[in-house]
């Protein structure tokens, strides 16, 4: 399956512009450091690169030649090996994930997120949810058996809410961004020797968006981690200069207090899709 996806540009919905949308409404400094989670082959590396030109932009998957090709897509961009519950390179003021947060599911993702995240950092990313409280049989009878959980988007984001994060925006990502990624699958689909089960299963996918698309979507978010949180990272050796005393004098006890080891503080939606975010899921 992963000689299928290897020469896409795209492995899930997505387009440049809904990410452009998602970084303006996380306000992602031109000096930031951003991590694209689950990043494929490097579909929105560009997009993130023009978003930080004084920044740095760190990718992980967990597919290794994914990385590769991503790495000799953009070469200024530091990438990785790397399970998206852990990701190395932080901390940092956005962490991006496009379709690739079901592989840990919303809550697990965004609680081993937190302590990656430097001082007022952000969170964006996509995910596959319903548009109707009653999906059509056929819909509903897809999805569970490619291991894909599916929520509304009020369920999503109540999920959220609960791991302690403040939703900035959301929308939908729409007709365009679906066709980016179906319409060079297919093409590859009519090339590719994988095995004709696995072909027949992205095909049933395809022909399920086509009939039923109306009833879900991917939804996008943009959320930020409260100014109270305690589960603070590290702080990079280049950050202080960036905040203001009080954020260097909190980040600063905030870090003595770990040291000393204070209780209570701590340090793709479809079937193709389904199968890549698994891969680079945790094992």
């Amino acid at each position: 399956m992963i000689d299928l996806f290897v020469g896409l540009d795209r492995l899930a919905p997505g387009s440049a512009e809904a990410l452009r949308w998602a970084l303006g409404v996380a306000g992602t400094p031109a000096t930031g450091v951003v991590l694209d989670a689950g990043c494929g082959t490097g579909a929105d590396l560009a997009t993130l690169l023009a978003a930080v030109p004084r920044g740095r932009v760190v990718a992980i998957d967990r597919v290794e030649r994914f990385v590769a090709r991503a790495g000799a897509r953009y070469p200024r961009v530091e990438t990785h090996v790397a399970d998206m519950a852990e990701p190395p390179g932080g901390p940092f003021d956005l962490i991006w994930s496009g379709g690739a947060i079901a592989s840990l599911g919303v809550g697990a993702a965004l609680e081993a997120w937190r302590g990656h995240l430097a001082p007022g950092g952000r969170i964006a990313f996509s995910d596959l949810c319903w548009r109707t409280d009653t999906p059509p049989d056929a819909a509903q009878a897809f999805w569970p058996e490619e291991r894909v959980e599916r929520l509304t988007a009020p369920a999503l984001e109540a999920r959220v809410r609960e791991a302690g994060y403040e939703i900035l925006g959301s929308r939908w990502l729409g007709t365009p961004g679906w066709a980016s990624y179906y319409g060079p699958l297919e093409v590859e689909l009519d090339l590719s020797e994988v095995e004709a089960e696995a072909v027949a299963r992205l095909r049933n996918e395809i022909a399920l968006w086509r009939t039923h698309g109306v009833n879900s979507d991917i939804g996008l978010w943009s959320a930020r981690r409260p100014a109270h949180d305690v589960t603070l990272a590290l702080p990079r050796a280049t950050s202080m200069q960036h905040m203001s005393s009080l954020e260097c004098i909190m980040t600063a006890a905030t870090v003595s207090l770990l040291r000393t080891g204070l209780p209570g503080l701590t340090g793709p939606c479809c079937a193709g899709y389904a199968v890549l975010a698994l891969a680079r899921g945790r094992p």
